[in-house]
């Protein structure tokens, strides 16, 4: 492998897109360099699926024919689906009394042994013979009312869109292409390529960034350690790696995909939309360490009371520990004096003064004259 295609050698173009960014800004000249990267590791995860010696051509056109299959079978169940709802039929009202008194009237025979036996094919002859006989009835009140029905009902018209006839989208299609490549593990080759193949900057990048937003002690950028006094900057993100194959069932899946991530960033690392100086930018205080927080007036930005979890998990043991405080300061039974008790179910504020109250105790209950 030659030095420029190693990922983990210093002129790779992924590892120098982490080194040389700043900030939320990036050397966009090294993106080019770092997809092609990426396109190496789909290349070399399809081949290792696949398998070397396989003749591609012959091996995507039997998985095109794959994806077709899947395709029209999920297109046959939609349209089925929709001219069902379109095309229901609709009961009448002499249908539905004349499926009661059928019904009706078989539950009556069954309970007086009218069927007792009868072999099947004579159950069956004796069971349309019931429905004929009740179906002569109601025969009349059949035709006017399905009659009524067909003059208002719309005329049949065609319900798929043109647009879209087979009602199959982009991102079914995606989909089922993926669910093939899944089948042959390339999904799983691509994966692995891209954790053996990615620099450890990224890695490194990733973690920091995590870091500094959870505890805000450090940027998330540089790595600086930041004092109480200094403004934490929130709301940016910065660059991360790169995805050879970003997928899921949501999204469109993209290839050589940039990855950012949400975190903490220094004045010096802040993007020039989060100056202090600018009306829609906010600065308070953590509620706990009281570090300067900076950040922009959105619905969410403006909930945030404390700098990380760290501080809101120390303000809640804090507030737990003040409570726990406030239910054990009591009075003395004996000397009448305040104390913190240390245990819940305490009444006395010393070990003489609890002495006293059992001698009160006995005496008042007789055993002491």
């Amino acid at each position: 492998m030659t030095p420029e295609n190693d990922s983990s050698s210093n002129r790779s173009a992924r590892a120098q897109l982490i080194r040389s960014r700043r900030g939320t800004h990036i050397d966009k000249r090294l993106l080019p360099a770092a997809r092609r990267q990426c396109l190496n590791i789909l290349r070399a995860a399809a081949r290792k699926a696949v398998g070397e010696d396989t003749y591609l051509p012959g091996w995507i056109s039997d998985e095109v024919e794959s994806v077709e299959w899947d395709l029209e079978s999920l297109s046959s169940d939609r349209l089925d689906a929709l001219f069902e709802r379109r095309y229901q039929w609709k009961v009448t009202p002499a249908e539905r009394e004349m499926e009661e008194e059928i019904d009706a009237t078989i539950d009556a025979l069954r309970e007086r042994g009218g069927f007792d036996g009868l072999g099947l094919t004579e159950l069956a002859q004796f069971w349309n013979h019931v429905h004929e006989r009740i179906r002569s009835k109601y025969e009349t009140r059949l035709s006017h009312e399905i009659e009524a029905a067909d003059k208002e009902d719309q005329p049949w018209e065609d319900p798929r869109p043109k647009s879209n006839p087979t009602l199959i989208t982009e991102k079914d299609a995606l989909n089922s292409t993926l669910d093939v490549l899944h089948r042959r593990d390339v999904l799983d080759e691509i994966l692995l390529e891209d954790v053996l193949r990615s620099p450890d900057e990224e890695d490194h990048a990733q973690e920091l960034a995590r870091e500094a937003r959870e505890a805000a002690k450090l940027c998330g950028c540089c790595g600086r350690k930041l004092s109480l006094e200094e403004s934490a900057y929130f709301g940016a993100k910065v660059y991360v790696g790169m995805w050879a194959l970003y997928f899921d069932r949501v999204s469109k899946p993209q290839i050589c995909k940039l990855r950012f991530e949400r975190t903490v960033l220094c004045g010096t690392c802040a993007p020039d939309w989060l100056s202090p100086d600018r009306d829609d930018v906010l600065t308070q205080c953590c509620a706990m360490c009281e570090r300067p927080m900076v950040y922009c007036l959105t619905s969410t930005a403006l909930v945030r009371t404390f700098c990380s979890k760290q501080c809101k998990n120390s303000y809640q043991a804090q507030l737990r520990k003040e409570r726990r405080t406030e239910d054990r300061e009591k009075v003395c039974e004996v000397c009448a004096r305040p104390f913190v008790a240390t245990r819940r179910d305490a009444k006395t504020c010393s070990g003489a003064c609890k002495q006293k109250a059992y001698r009160l105790r006995r005496k008042r209950s007789g055993d002491i004259p």
